[in-house]
């Protein structure tokens, strides 16, 4: 040493006795295409320092049986594979998985068996992508469900437990698929066909408001009616999701069978096209415009760039943007 003090050279010098060769387990978790979050509950757990009633109890005093169904200790081989609520939820997965068979030595070992799968060698890596997938969001959700429980007194239900991991998934591969749907993408620009009636669908959301325009034209182009929906919403997504909803209804309600329904909103299409949410979070929204497709087979849902409909897309902003004034002036006479 020059005898100069620098903060790098005293780091350097506390750790260089865990230097080594890069850890392939590390290496991987952080190359997965999941968020950030999950990822840091991954390493969490391969360090084993997540506050399960052992260490609890240690340090508070705290209970250290199970905070779901109080029976075992709270324990990470407990939560994820042994506790009832799992056992069930890992059994209703596609791949119907005894959970209480399963032994790992310490929770890493949970970790790589869900990364690599032992029963999955030789599968394709879509397959063992979504196992990959499925098996992080539930031992998440697990998890989560434990903490409400612990503090709130929330006991969930298995099949709640099991939605919102498929809903998780389900988005987790939909960010990840970065490459735009080729097929969705070159149905969307066919020209539309000739005798059938077109409906755009368009949705604006604020203030947990959303205001749906719907626009029927012929397949020249023709404008027939117009109309527009006031409902509440949480996101964007679940707008436009609504949107559709309303504009399915009115064809129902309309008679109209042989319908291309054409929307702006290229994540949702896709979404319908692989039955996958987009997101979790509005998954019951979802599988009811799912289900009414299937009432309606003649209908079609597209997608089209803004640019392409622009003169559709600015008679409905006009619409939707006088609809909200008067909703919102609506709700300021209501509070005087």
């Amino acid at each position: 040493m020059d005898g100069l003090f620098s903060p790098s050279v005293a780091y350097k010098s506390i750790i260089k006795n865990r230097w080594g060769e890069p850890n392939s387990l590390w290496n991987r978790i952080w190359k997965l295409k999941i968020t950030e979050r999950l990822k840091l509950f991954l390493w969490k757990l391969c360090k084993d320092i997540l506050p399960f009633g052992s260490r609890l109890r240690r340090i508070f005093g705290n209970n250290n049986s199970c905070a779901i169904y109080g029976e075992a200790d709270d324990s990470a081989q407990h939560l994820f594979w042994k506790c009832p609520l799992a056992k069930v939820v890992w059994f209703a997965s596609r791949w119907s998985i005894r959970s209480e068979n399963l032994q790992f030595d310490s929770p890493r070992k949970m970790v790589e068996w869900i990364l690599n799968p032992d029963f999955l060698s030789g599968a394709d890596a879509g397959d063992i992508g979504e196992f990959n997938r499925f098996g992080i969001c539930l031992i998440d959700e697990l998890w989560t469900a434990r903490n409400r429980a612990f503090h709130d007194r929330v006991n969930p239900s298995w099949r709640g437990v099991l939605s919102r991991v498929q809903g998780a998934a389900s988005c987790l591969f939909t960010a990840s698929d970065n490459r735009p749907n080729l097929e969705v993408v070159q149905h969307a620009h066919r020209d539309i066909y000739v005798g059938n009636l077109v409906l755009f669908v368009d949705a604006v959301f604020k203030d947990s408001r959303a205001t749906a325009g719907i626009v029927v034209s012929d397949s020249e182009g023709s404008l027939l009616e117009a109309k527009a929906v006031n409902f509440d919403a949480t996101q964007p997504l679940e707008a436009e999701s609504c949107a559709l909803i309303h504009a399915l209804n009115w064809c129902q309600t309309r008679g109209w069978r042989q319908v291309v329904v054409v929307s702006d909103c290229l994540l949702l299409v896709q979404g319908l096209e692989a039955r996958r949410a987009p997101d979790w979070r509005f998954m019951g929204v979802f599988w009811k415009l799912l289900e009414l497709l299937e009432v309606l087979p003649e209908v079609e849902v597209v997608w089209k760039p803004r640019a392409q409909v622009q003169r559709l897309i600015w008679l409905l902003s006009g619409l939707l943007d006088f609809l909200l004034l008067v909703f919102y002036l609506q709700r300021s006479w209501s509070l005087l």
